[in-house]
């Protein structure tokens, strides 16, 4: 990817379907050529899409005719879906540009790399607000092998045998647990005390299997946590209460499923934070107009949101303590 794009900034991120733009764009110079790929949706959809756009408009590029994100099927077993989107592109500008989408054709005066009828405009990521607001953040991150986290029933088996650990059980959501609604538990020990973790011996013997866990780790990063084995890795719990966000959620969904959570309840790091949102804040990012933008400049997992505290720049961002 280097060899084709140099070492700009985002190289390491494109789709090596980006190679195939860029050599193509390189072989029409100069031409009326015309060119179209069946590629994966990412290309056109958060980072990527300024990355690798830059690039081809920089070198001429015009997209003529796009076929907005669909699931590519073949016959093989075991099959996965991928999705993908098919864009027409040369250095000439077209007659006639259209977007096709679930099999419909629409005339339109422009195509952006969004894929969308509207001027080019890059959505760069930021870290900086645009007013002022409440920060957002990613939740914690254990790296713990699984092993702070309990189910139903592993929670009533610790508390059966270790009843003094109740105090250092909090409800653990992550996307899943918020937008699905099955509750897990993670033992949270930050002001647990050495001696009181060993008269409990299954809480004891779940931290060493964490600081085992962290030792084996081929990351530097996480062995360097064995020594603390006790505690989650990044801990960016609020001490109020939160808006919690899913950083990745369905796309048959019209709106990002977000909800108010009291501070008891630990956030893992598949949720985005705002500590000490109020009802405005929750209400614009619940309205129609913050999540047809969200549709628009966000990432995709497969087709899936997959939203940034980065793309939407309502909110100011810091980083996991």
């Amino acid at each position: 990817m280097v060899d084709i794009f140099g070492d700009i900034k985002g190289v390491g991120e494109l789709d090596y379907v980006s190679a195939w733009y860029r050599k193509a764009a390189e072989y029409m110079s100069g031409t009326d050529i015309k060119v179209a790929f069946v590629s994966t949706n990412s290309i056109t959809q958060g980072q990527q899409a300024i990355t690798l756009w830059k690039v081809l408009i920089g070198l001429g590029i015009k997209i003529n005719f796009a076929y907005r994100t669909f699931v590519w099927t073949n016959e093989a077993k075991g099959k996965a879906a991928v999705h993908c989107v098919i864009v027409g592109f040369s250095t000439v500008e077209a007659k006639e540009k259209a977007i096709y989408e679930h099999g419909e054709k629409r005339i339109v005066t422009g195509i952006n790399p969004y894929l969308v009828d509207a001027p080019t405009v890059f959505i760069e990521s930021r870290g900086d607000p645009i007013c002022k607001v409440p920060k957002m953040r990613f939740g914690s991150m254990p790296r713990d092998g699984g092993w702070f986290i309990l189910s139903e029933g592993e929670k009533a088996e610790l508390l059966e045998n270790d009843p003094l650990a109740e105090k250092w059980i909090r409800p653990y959501v992550g996307a899943h647990e918020l937008i699905n609604g099955n509750p897990r538990w993670c033992l949270w020990l930050t002001d647990a005390q050495p001696e009181e973790i060993r008269r409990c011996g299954k809480v004891l013997a779940r931290v060493e299997k964490v600081k085992r866990f962290r030792l084996d780790s081929p990351a530097e990063a996480t062995r360097k946590f064995a020594d603390r084995p006790t505690l989650f890795c990044q801990i960016a719990q609020p001490d109020i209460d939160y808006i919690a966000v899913p950083r990745v959620s369905s796309e048959r969904r019209s709106y990002v499923p977000l909800a108010y959570l009291s501070a008891k309840n630990i956030a893992s790091d598949a949720l985005l934070l705002i500590p000490g949102a109020e009802l405005f804040h929750f209400a614009i990012l619940t309205s129609s107009l913050h999540n047809i933008w969200m549709r628009l400049v966000a990432g995709r997992l497969k087709s899936d949101y997959r939203y940034s505290n980065k793309s939407f720049p309502i909110f100011r961002t810091i980083e996991n303590s």
